[in-house]
């Protein structure tokens, strides 16, 4: 029911390698060093309707621990930092640090995953780059994101089964404060299955988000208050409705009350649906669609409704390439806008020894909206060079 991040899952296959670990200890844990050299040029590094270009090296640091090689709790840590440098505009240059953990437990019918992770940001977006360029503004909005998860689930019989999960996550906005509001999102999913045959479950989900913001542009809290409770209630499929290709699909209902003077709420269809296809030994490819609400930088409230299609393909065991395309359509509420955005991308991957790689990749975005200062495109190709062992 989460709108899927576009990209997420366009397996670029160099930051998977299959390495050696640099230290083993014991049975169960092994240690990675992880390194890159990056250099890219980027057409519209703001993400704005005037555009500004530049070329971009951006070195990342760190380190990956894995836990249970042959246990069923299994733990993975991993930490970069990432430093970037800009030729023309030293002023955006950033250190960037990155932070994921997870872990997992197994048994026969019943297993508990949990998550946490940090991220420093530092690249606008659709709904980071109109509001300070509307001020005559060119800058990069730097931000950190908080996010932790526990979910488990639990086989009641053979053919009824369960899972319910707890989600957070934390915008926290490091400059223009005075414009975007830091926001806290709680999330509660709960799903139950029967087994219609033995590869295809289906059943009945209820997901409770609730949204808090603090801080940010007097003007929009006024606009759209202080928080938004969203409620999505609808049936669930999940499994392999035909011999390589599975799918999750969720249909239902979705109803989102605003916390604002006004009491705006507004209810629409929603859905995600998620396929993947294992073509050959050689081509996996899939398609990702959603429609649900989503939240803005400067409390904005809007329906997201998109699609992403994608394809990997292994030439060798040391070259491979990927292709993605999406798109989405945001309609805004209270506010009288509307945005289409595009995005494609195509890249490969080569690797001439093992636990190392060099990846080339190109991205074109356009986000076309009906309001003034908010539309633009870019485009950016970069060479990444890295290594993991």
């Amino acid at each position: 029911m989460k709108k899927f991040t576009l990209l997420a899952s366009a397996l670029v296959f160099g930051a998977a390698l299959n390495a050696s670990p640099l230290i083993t200890v014991g049975d169960q844990v092994d240690i990675f060093l992880l390194g890159s050299v990056k250099g890219s040029w980027n057409s519209n590094i703001y993400n704005s309707a005037n555009k500004v270009d530049d070329y971009i090296l951006t070195l990342k640091v760190g380190a990956e621990a894995n836990y249970g090689r042959d246990s069923q709790f299994k733990a993975n840590v991993k930490f970069y930092e990432l430093f970037n440098r800009y030729l023309g505009n030293a002023v955006c240059n950033n250190n960037l640090a990155n932070l994921f953990a997870n872990a997992s437990y197994t048994e026969e019918r019943w297993n508990v995953a949990a998550g946490f992770s940090f991220q420093q940001l530092g690249q606008n977006s659709d709904t980071l780059s109109d509001e300070i360029g509307n001020l005559g503004i060119e800058d990069i909005v730097r931000y950190d994101v908080y996010k932790a998860f526990i979910r488990g689930s639990y086989d009641f019989t053979d053919k009824i089964s369960g899972t319910v999960g707890f989600e957070w996550n934390r915008y926290a906005y490091q400059n223009y404060t005075n414009i975007y509001s830091n926001r806290d999102t709680f999330m509660v999913p709960v799903s139950v299955f029967y087994a219609v045959t033995e590869k295809i479950q289906a059943g009945l989900t209820y997901q409770y988000r609730t949204t808090e913001y603090n801080g940010g542009s007097a003007a929009s809290a006024a606009e759209y208050g202080s928080g938004v409770d969203d409620h999505y209630a609808g049936l669930s499929v999940r499994g392999e409705l035909l011999p390589k290709l599975t799918t999750e699909i969720f249909l239902g209902y979705a109803y989102r009350d605003l916390d604002n003077a006004a009491g705006t709420d507004d209810s629409t269809f929603s859905f995600s649906a998620k396929f993947n296809y294992l073509a050959t030994e050689k081509l996996t490819a899939y398609v990702r669609a959603y429609r649900e609400f989503g939240n803005g930088a400067a409390r904005q409230s809007a329906i997201n409704t998109g699609v992403e299609v994608g394809a990997n393909y292994l030439f060798s065991d040391k070259i491979s390439a990927f292709a993605v395309a999406s798109y989405y359509y945001s309609e805004y509420m209270i506010q009288n806008r509307d945005d289409d955005h595009y995005m494609f991308s195509i890249g490969a991957t080569w690797s001439p020894i093992q636990n190392t790689y060099v990846t080339a990749s190109y991205r074109y975005i356009d986000n076309a909206s009906n309001i003034n200062g908010t539309s633009y495109m870019g485009n950016l190709v970069s060479i990444e060079a890295g290594f993991k062992y």
